[in-house]
């Protein structure tokens, strides 16, 4: 039996078998290299010295936005209450509140009386060099009893609980 083809040519019926997916590797590596390519090209486009004023000129932008979001949310009412909140957590994120007093230094913010009190209470405390070698052996022996600012600043390997 003679079929009538797409291009009009008579010939034997024939049944076209889709062909099968390109195999999951294939599309894995091409996605790859896609996007060590884009890597790449962006690596290119930070390195060229004429696209850095560009780049300065973006970063300077980007650094004035946050400035002006930083001095709308930087009420003097916010910044003591995010410090008192701190205070009140049982592990002081001591950088946290260190930043928070020069943000409200350099704006000229005054901070309520109650606050400063606490604030060198915990600098008494946390500041001995022993309680700092107490908690790096800590952090050295388990996380479990490690903090998380002692980790960060003792450097120390902490092992695991098991």
């Amino acid at each position: 039996m003679q079929a009538t083809g797409f291009s009009g040519h008579r010939g034997p019926e024939r049944f076209h078998v889709l062909t099968p997916a390109p195999p999951r590797l294939a599309l894995t590596l091409l996605a790859l290299a896609s996007f060590s390519t884009f890597l790449r090209a962006g690596w290119q486009v930070l390195q060229n010295p004429l696209a850095k004023p560009v780049l300065g000129a973006a970063a300077g932008h980007y650094a004035a936005r946050r400035e002006l979001a930083t001095e709308r949310a930087a009420t003097p009412e916010s910044i003591a209450a995010r410090i008192a909140a701190l205070l009140d957590e049982e592990d002081h994120n001591r950088i946290a509140i260190e930043a928070l007093e020069d943000l409200a230094e350099s704006r000229g913010i005054a901070l309520p009386d109650d606050l400063n009190p606490r604030i060198n209470t915990l600098r008494e405390e946390d500041n001995g060099w022993l309680v700092w070698g107490e908690g790096c052996a800590k952090c050295t022996f388990g996380s479990d009893a490690c903090s998380l600012n002692h980790a960060l600043i003792c450097s120390a390997p902490v092992s695991s609980a098991m």
